[in-house]
């Protein structure tokens, strides 16, 4: 078949028994060892000395893979007592001792074909075969065209035809030999794809995650990428043996919604897109923005597979361009010689000046962001709080400004004690902030009074003007 011999097991008894006891099934000590990276060669070993047990008497167990390339053979001996292990190149292999006149067959389970082996392969059979009368062969079984993945021989000091015991035992071990190699090559293939995505995660800005919630309500992660400790501060392995390790370094704000927004959206089965600020142990702040969907298992629990993005330096930079847009907007509204406010949609302050401080004095603790629309009208207009207010008419002017809210433009005038006069234009704009100018036009109604005074009365005297006279 052009393969070669790339691992031989050999493994002798001293005793001699014609019985073959029976077998018990696979070992799982042999399959949980190689799954926590036992090599193969370990598990084969293991496997032929419980045949070689079971079987009984002199014998010997050799258990061949077949090898391409010319791989190196591993020859493993044993006598019952110690081993001995010697890696041999299947093209200069020599024996001191010649071939034995021995006919060796072997044969697949199905006993479809024999098994072809290297002429050193051959060769090396028929030396473990010296001393021994009697031998069976049976190939591992292959995978799909495979026809075979290797033999496992039995060589005894009696005579092995007639023993449908020594021949189940061989085969059944067979069995488990082929599924000991698939299972190698299976995690060989599942190591590299591994390899691979963590290669692929580690050039991620961020985490790979995998979240279970539990129909009970509780959250698991059952696995998150290594990356976790330079975005979070906290160990994949902490985070995955207690949740609570992450969840304590989210943000307050995102810390106390997280887990019902979590459940609802594992309730509605809506995609996860949220963003969340992380305060680490060594109190570096790291902005995330987490992205998963959901998958709901038989048992109602909801898998959530994402990423959770570094959004650390874009959100510096939009913090950086806020932070700029409100000093510019600030030294805009600073520069206004107008007092000026403006509420959100909900009638929140979001802006107020100093020239609308100045104008009001007493409203400096009342005027702050967030304080309501009517709040601050109220303490406005209220006698008490302003006595430059005249109490005639701060019930009427608040009456008709809470009225009129909400309209596209409103112009009110307002005189206030110390012969002062404050315009006020209120507007709503398009996406319903409103806006209020507060201008102090006292200036300007002195110069008006003057113009008109000097139009009714002489210049020189003071005296009133024909003008005047006829207006009476």
């Amino acid at each position: 078949m052009g393969e070669s011999l790339r691992m031989i097991k050999i493994t002798t008894a001293p005793s001699h028994a014609a019985d073959v006891s029976p077998l018990p099934s696979l070992d799982q000590d042999i399959l949980k060892e190689l799954l926590l990276g036992q090599p193969l060669e370990q598990a084969l070993d293991r496997l032929a000395s419980d045949l070689r047990h079971g079987v009984g008497g002199r014998c010997a167990v050799i258990i061949a893979l077949n090898g391409k390339n010319n791989d190196t053979t591993c020859v493993t001996s044993a006598d019952g007592s110690d081993e001995h292990r010697h890696n041999l190149a299947p093209n200069a292999v020599e024996l001191a001792s010649p071939p034995l006149d021995l006919k060796v067959v072997t044969f697949d389970v199905a006993g479809l074909r024999p098994l072809e082996l290297s002429e050193s392969g051959g060769r090396l059979l028929r030396a473990a075969a010296m001393g021994y009368r009697g031998h069976l062969s049976i190939a591992i079984p292959g995978r799909g065209s495979e026809a075979s993945q290797g033999m496992i021989s039995v060589y005894v000091s009696v005579n092995p035809e007639g023993s449908p015991a020594l021949q189940a035992a061989v085969t059944r071990t067979a069995d488990y030999a082929a599924t000991l190699v698939q299972m190698a090559e299976t995690m060989r293939r599942a190591n590299q794809g591994d390899t691979r995505f963590a290669a692929l995660a580690s050039t991620i800005p961020g985490v790979i995650y995998q979240r279970v919630v539990r129909p009970t309500g509780e959250i698991r992660y059952t696995y998150i990428s290594e990356n976790a400790v330079d975005l979070f501060g906290v160990t994949a392995e902490r985070i995955m043996s207690d949740p609570e390790a992450l969840f304590m370094h989210y943000g307050t704000e995102y810390r106390e919604t997280f887990r019902q927004k979590l459940i609802q959206a594992s309730q509605d089965m809506t995609l996860w897109d949220v963003e969340a600020t992380i305060l680490r142990p060594d109190g570096v702040t790291r902005y995330t923005h987490a992205i998963a969907r959901p998958n709901k298992e038989a048992d109602g629990s909801v898998v959530w597979t994402g990423v959770i993005l570094d959004a650390t330096r874009i959100k510096e930079a939009e913090l950086a361009t806020t932070a700029a847009e409100a000093r510019t907007r600030e030294a805009i509204v600073e520069s206004l010689s107008q007092g000026i406010l403006l509420f959100d949609k909900n009638d929140r302050l979001t802006l107020c000046n100093s020239h609308f401080i100045n104008l009001y004095p007493s409203l400096r603790s009342i005027a702050v962001l967030g304080a309501h629309y009517e709040d601050i009208l109220r303490n406005e207009l209220d006698p008490q709080m302003n006595t430059n207010i005249p109490v005639s008419t701060a019930s009427e002017e608040l009456a008709e400004r809470l009225l009129r809210h909400g309209e596209r433009h409103l112009v009110f005038e307002r005189e206030m004690a110390g012969d002062r006069h404050i315009l006020i234009n209120e507007y709503m704009t398009p996406t319903e902030e409103t806006v209020v100018l507060y201008t102090d036009i006292t200036e300007l109604k002195r110069r008006e009074r003057k113009i008109e005074h000097l139009a009714h009365h002489d210049s020189l005297t003071g005296l009133a003007n024909r003008v005047l006279f006829k207006q009476r």
